[in-house]
């Protein structure tokens, strides 16, 4: 069978590469776009790239999803059969501190995508959501909790991502699946999520910040679970694709932790106790996530779970690899 050509954009992030690495290694077409910003570590950015790029396959535009020109160029050059939109401005705080920046990439960008996935006919978009669109609601969130009160402008845009995509699959029949996914950690992640954080700081012996007093839980899921999820989805769209419209998952573990818990186990693994401070409340921050996974598994079968345990021993050992790496 003729390999599928996927578009990935957000390439060289974290969940861009890990699935776009996946979709190589099944020796499928992969279009990778990717601006490589500084909003997050540049260096990991192009690890993970020169990853990619070791695959014959493998054919990547350092572009800009809000330039219109050479996004509408790279949609034109290709055969794309499925789009996965990872490109974002990610983080809740992130969006605090630059909301114009957060507008424009997160919902013009995403309108542009959409924009070119009507015009040349594209068979599925993928795109990811977040769990922060669900605000303070009480877990599990079930794709039926409320999403009209998020905290923060990053969750707003995903909300706001979520209704575009459903107006232009009503509109212009264009089918998409929106991905909530919820706290994703693992090898290559970015590094302003807790995990890599807490791990870098408890090595260093530098404090780390719990903040609500580290009253607070996450569904921390485990990427490979993740990509696995979304492979399975893929397939599925492959095979249904005509009768699939617009739906939304949530994709997590399922479990939350508290922050002392994912502390106490990073302790754990990595030997060495942490010099932890309690903090006030963030207003941007959930206090709890948990994901409703139902809808998914009914969608493709029962989900992979790593243990927490399991999955930060999987990172720590890629963590300590990488940081001795030149």
């Amino acid at each position: 069978m003729k390999p599928a050509c996927f578009l990935v954009t957000g390439a060289a992030g974290f969940i861009g590469f890990h699935l776009a690495h996946r979709l190589l290694k099944q020796g499928q077409l992969v279009i990778g776009v990717d601006d490589l910003n500084e909003c997050t570590d540049p260096v990991l950015k192009h690890r993970r790239l020169s990853v990619l790029q070791q695959e014959p396959n493998f054919i990547f535009y350092r572009s800009d999803i809000t330039d219109k020109t050479a996004l509408f160029e790279v949609f034109s050059a290709h055969p794309i059969d499925i789009v996965i939109h990872f490109a974002a401005k990610t983080g809740v705080r992130a969006s605090a501190l630059d909301p114009l920046g957060t507008v424009k990439t997160n919902i013009e960008g995403f309108a542009l995508v959409l924009e070119a996935c009507r015009i040349h006919g594209i068979a599925h978009l993928f795109y990811a959501s977040s769990s922060s669109i669900y605000g303070n609601g009480i877990g599990p969130m079930s794709l039926d909790s409320d999403t009209d009160h998020p905290l923060s402008l990053y969750a707003a845009t995903k909300k706001a991502d979520e209704l575009m995509a459903q107006v232009y699959s009503t509109s212009y029949g264009l089918a998409s699946t929106g991905l909530r996914f919820f706290t994703v950690y693992g090898p290559y992640g970015r590094p302003d999520m807790a995990v890599t954080q807490f791990a870098q700081k408890i090595m260093a012996k530098e404090p780390i910040t719990l903040f609500n007093q580290g009253q607070m839980a996450r569904d921390f899921t485990y990427i490979d679970d993740l990509i696995e999820a979304l492979d399975k989805l893929i397939q599925q769209v492959q095979i249904q694709s005509p009768t699939i419209k617009h739906r939304c998952f949530n994709v997590g573990h399922g479990h939350p932790v508290e922050l002392h818990t994912l502390v106490k186990t990073l302790e754990e693994i990595l030997g060495q106790k942490a010099i932890v401070i309690l903090g006030a409340a963030n207003p941007f921050d959930p206090i709890n996530t948990c994901a409703d996974n139902s809808s998914l598994v009914h969608e493709i079968g029962p989900l992979t779970m790593t243990p927490l345990d399991e999955g930060l021993k999987r990172f720590v050992f890629w963590l300590k690899k990488e940081e001795s790496t030149p």
